[in-house]
């Protein structure tokens, strides 16, 4: 038996549209509409779950973007904070210039400094230093005198390495 490859495309797109009719009858559209409107209204609903899930998915994300490294628990409570205000602000946003008919509106976005808290924000920007609790201290050693020993010991070494490169040429003749 042979199919044709339209024949066979025909038959994929009615299985296909098979799986977007309901399998029960049609509600009337008063009862589809109240049963949303009971399951919207339902106090029990857990909505962050899935919004904390979102706002860590957008965490590690923006850490990646920025380079920010590993995951920290308290700068990412600043983050969320800051990202549930902007998320927030972009939906009203939204919303009004639906209602005005307006265009689409620019959203804000998280820059670099998403995950700073107000204080250190205002801080950074007025050139104050944040108080010594909110700044880890990286201390760099003594790596200026060691890296003034290892260029020393290399050009003791290149120098060494030149004599006996000459005292060899030497032989040779």
């Amino acid at each position: 038996m042979k199919i044709s490859q339209s024949a066979l495309s025909v038959l994929l797109l009615c299985t296909s549209a098979a799986a977007f009719v309901p399998s029960r009858p049609t509600l009337s559209r008063i009862s589809t509409t109240s049963t949303i409107a009971n399951a919207a209204t339902k106090q029990d609903a857990d909505i962050a779950v899935p919004y904390d899930a979102a706002a860590r998915l957008a965490y590690d994300e923006w850490r990646n973007k920025y380079s920010k490294g590993d995951f920290d628990a308290t700068r990412y409570e600043f983050f969320k904070n800051n990202y549930e205000t902007i998320t927030i602000a972009n939906v009203v946003a939204k919303k009004e210039a639906r209602e005005q008919k307006k265009d689409a509106v620019p959203l804000m976005t998280l820059n670099e400094f998403g995950d700073f808290s107000e204080e250190e924000f205002k801080a950074r920007q007025s050139g104050d230093k944040p108080a010594a609790s909110d700044t880890k201290t990286i201390s760099t050693g003594d790596v200026l005198g060691k890296a003034v020993a290892a260029a020393e010991k290399q050009s003791e070494a290149s120098g060494a390495l030149k004599e006996a490169a000459d005292a060899l040429a030497e032989d040779e003749e």
